[in-house]
């Protein structure tokens, strides 16, 4: 462009960026994903002489539990 004298150029540019806007209060998509296998069925706690401790609890009972006082908590 200095060739042909031409030192300035008139050239603006100009641009917009907007953000999607959300509420804080948009729900949340939750999955839960369960064991049901076969090794549920046992306690969670090694036998003692071929005897569950007495406070061992079976693996499934164990879920449930958890996975209601989970579901508790989203109330």
């Amino acid at each position: 462009m200095q060739f042909f004298d031409i030192n300035h150029l008139d050239f603006g540019a100009q641009s917009v960026a907007k953000f999607l806007e959300t509420e804080p209060l948009d729900p949340a998509s939750i999955v839960l994903v369960m064991d049901n296998s076969g090794s549920m069925h046992f306690d969670d706690q090694p036998l003692k002489n071929g005897v569950a401790p007495s406070q061992a609890e079976v693996r499934m009972d164990g879920l449930k539990t958890s996975a209601n006082a989970f579901m508790t908590q989203l109330d």
